[in-house]
């Protein structure tokens, strides 16, 4: 597809095709209602490049490859985190996730050596573990015909695997204070990045509400165990968790070590954007399976055919092909983060489109993931389809489920090692099957989280 960028010798100054909206507010209304599917209609109707307003905020949708490697990538520079990015810093502080520039850089030259894959694999033991424990849990108290609320399942699961990860223990279970305030940070705190949600409006006017009480309480105490966890690593020494790695962690370039309040942002940014999303992503691709019982029932005979009824290990993970298919085709269909924003700092050109200074740029993995030049079928489930050779065919960035260019996700590495790991485990010893009747479909939040109850019975082999 033709595409024509800022270095391109052709430029324009027209602005891209897109919708008028309503007076004043512009598509405000159809971003906070259904915003995903807004952004497909908008795709579908006005092209690759379009342009609309959401109040005074004047948005590009990109939907091309070319282009999103151009602002992911090659142009990077140009683009800066949106503002609904800096909104989490009420609650992360300076993390990696947010900050710019030399700060940005840093910080990731003191992370990246502890999320390489080499030492990620060592958390795959602890993966299958917590998993089996899980399991287990379910076939000794889940009788035949009940079933179990999978979201929660596998919400409690992602957060005992990444604390396990980051302290060498599960805090949020062995202390009831931590418990709850991780539960109370993780449902405020998500719903506060809702615009014109009660919590996004209560926390943007500083209203006294009681929800936002308790979610600062809780933002305090979570603060407070995280910091004497970081004083216990500088006072005791290293122990064999990510927390250590970070704690002790040097810049090759000759930079300090990360001050305590960076370590803690660090901390609360792979604790929560971590757990949230790999809980949406399994709950996703469990429930694909269990609509598509011909995928599952290939997927557990390439489990039996590779280990038998021992427990997978890092080592069998490339001898289990279709496994990697079917968590990538579930994050093509469902990426856990559907949109990511950045903000334009000076002009530029997409599609052969003027993008002025100022404008914020709207990538969508669900978008590009649904795209009829790229994909057949794009609202079908063929794990099929990321066979070598058709993913060769396409362009890279046709697939994008954790970002790209510099600033892609750190902990991508983590989080395909532990969707590959649990899917196996759970697969080999149980089949879930949706509840008769129940139907799943997508939230209006930031990720893509199920909305309401997601009942599963689950089937032992």
């Amino acid at each position: 597809m033709p595409n024509n960028n800022a270095n391109d010798s052709e430029t324009t100054q027209q602005l891209p095709p897109g919708p008028k909206g309503h007076p004043l507010i512009g598509s405000l209304p159809e971003m906070h209602k259904e915003r995903v599917q807004f952004l497909l209609d908008l795709r579908e109707e006005y092209g690759d490049v379009v342009w609309f307003k959401v109040a005074k905020n004047n948005i590009c949708l990109v939907a091309d490859p070319d282009d999103i490697v151009h602002v992911l990538g090659h142009n990077s520079a140009n683009y800066h985190k949106s503002n609904q990015y800096k909104q989490l810093a009420k609650t992360l502080g300076p993390s990696v996730l947010i900050t710019e520039d030399d700060q940005w850089k840093h910080q990731r030259r003191m992370m990246d050596p502890h999320f390489r894959r080499d030492i990620l694999n060592g958390y795959a033991e602890m993966m299958v573990k917590t998993t089996t424990a899980m399991v287990d849990r379910w076939l000794a108290e889940v009788k035949p015909g009940e079933t179990i609320d999978l979201m929660k399942e596998m919400s409690r699961l992602t957060l005992s695997i990444v604390c396990n990860a980051l302290f060498g223990v599960d805090i949020s279970t062995e202390s009831a204070e931590a418990g709850q305030a991780f539960s109370l940070v993780l449902e405020f705190g998500s719903k506060r990045l809702q615009p014109a949600s009660p919590e996004h409006l209560a926390d943007m006017l500083n209203l006294p509400t009681e929800k936002r009480r308790q979610w600062l309480a809780a933002q305090e105490t979570l603060n407070k165990i995280i910091d004497g966890l970081i004083a216990d690593r500088r006072k005791n020494g290293a122990k064999d968790d990510l927390l250590s790695g970070l704690v002790f962690a040097k810049d090759e370039q000759g930079g300090p070590a990360m001050s305590d309040e960076e370590l803690r942002s660090q901390v609360l940014t792979l604790f929560l954007a971590g757990h949230e999303t790999t809980a949406t992503a399994l709950t996703w691709t469990f429930t694909l399976l269990s609509q598509h019982p011909e995928s599952e029932r290939k997927l557990h005979e390439e489990l039996v055919a590779a280990i038998g009824d021992r427990l997978p290990t890092v080592d069998d993970l490339p001898q289990m092909s279709y496994g990697q298919q079917v968590i990538d085709e579930s994050l093509r269909v469902y990426p856990p983060i559907p949109m990511i924003a950045r903000m334009a700092l000076g002009d530029d050109t997409l599609g052969g489109y003027h993008i002025p200074a100022g404008t914020m740029v709207v990538l969508s993995p669900e978008v590009t993931h649904r795209h009829p030049d790229y994909w057949d079928n794009p609202e079908g489930f063929d794990p099929e389809r990321f066979e070598p050779e058709a993913v060769k065919a396409r362009p890279h960035f046709a697939y994008f489920p954790f970002g790209g260019g510099p600033r892609k996700c750190i902990g991508d590495n983590f989080a395909a090692l532990e969707l590959r790991l649990v899917v196996s485990t759970v697969v080999q010893r149980v089949r879930l099957e949706l509840a008769a009747g129940h139907k799943v479909q997508a939230g209006a939040l930031l990720t893509q989280r199920p909305e309401g109850v997601v009942n599963m019975t689950v089937h032992p082999r």
